[in-house]
């Protein structure tokens, strides 16, 4: 890689989510985060101006193969400009910051924080709320990282109507890897994500939204809710917990 395309990835880097060098060669680079686990190799490409990137996270390389379908090459990444790099690194470190484990890593963390500042509270109720609030909140931001800001069914990104919804509910999951995990839920407009925590609406493993019977047709139009209507994507990792919603159908 040459100088002037090594300074240019480290940039991109640093501004879109990788933010330190953790290996610098003369045809390669190496960028890391300390916001998540991800590491990925920039090589030179076939042009100036170009790059080659690989991750070392199969769950990235599968979800950013959705989000950038054109431009993967048996498990590579092939970059033909700079704007696309700084999208593409952008995207990668926001579906990084999603990743379960490093959900669950930060909730640790937060939790053994709160439990070192305040000892006393462990065990009691104040202990239970303080988890239950510091895990939602980590929900939340890695449906927004997940989903793009957008909401799973609508596509309409006003952070302010926007609810991260579980599918199986928090109370119901047996672990805290399964209350974090950002398969366990969707990113959806507060009118919807109302009727998917009531289960008056689920979807089909294909995504397609079907509405409870206790629907009338003009209240699914009025919601816009009529018609076929389907998440905007759906990954394999969602369908059990979906199958687990569609048995709690309200009918």
């Amino acid at each position: 890689m040459n100088g002037g395309d090594l300074v240019l990835a480290e940039k991109a880097g640093r501004e879109n989510g990788f933010e330190y060098v953790v290996e610098r060669g003369s045809h390669k680079l190496v960028l890391g985060s300390a916001y998540h686990p991800i590491r990925v190799l920039i090589s030179h490409g076939e042009n100036a101006n170009s790059w080659n990137l690989c991750f070392d996270n199969p769950f990235l390389s599968n979800e950013l193969s959705r989000s950038f379908p054109d431009i993967e090459e048996d498990g590579n990444y092939h970059i033909w400009s700079l704007e696309l790099l700084a999208a593409f690194l952008r995207r990668a470190s926001e579906l990084a910051r999603s990743m379960p484990e490093t959900s669950i890593s930060r909730y640790q963390k937060e939790i053994q924080n709160a439990l070192d500042t305040e000892p006393d509270i462990k065990g009691t109720e104040r202990e239970a709320l303080i988890r239950q609030r510091v895990g939602q909140d980590i929900y939340r931001q890695a449906l927004i990282d997940y989903w793009g800001g957008c909401c799973a069914l609508s596509g309409i990104d006003i952070p302010e109507i926007l609810r991260a919804s579980h599918a199986k509910a928090w109370s119901e999951c047996e672990t805290d890897a399964e209350r974090l995990d950002v398969y366990n839920g969707f990113l959806f407009r507060a009118d919807i994500d109302a009727l998917f925590d009531r289960h008056l609406v689920t979807f089909a493993d294909d995504g397609c939204l079907i509405p409870s019977p206790r629907l009338t047709d003009y209240q699914l139009r009025a919601l816009n809710l009529d018609g076929d209507r389907y998440l905007t994507h759906i990954s394999p990792q969602h369908l059990p917990y979906l199958a687990w919603h569609r048995q709690r159908l309200v009918k």
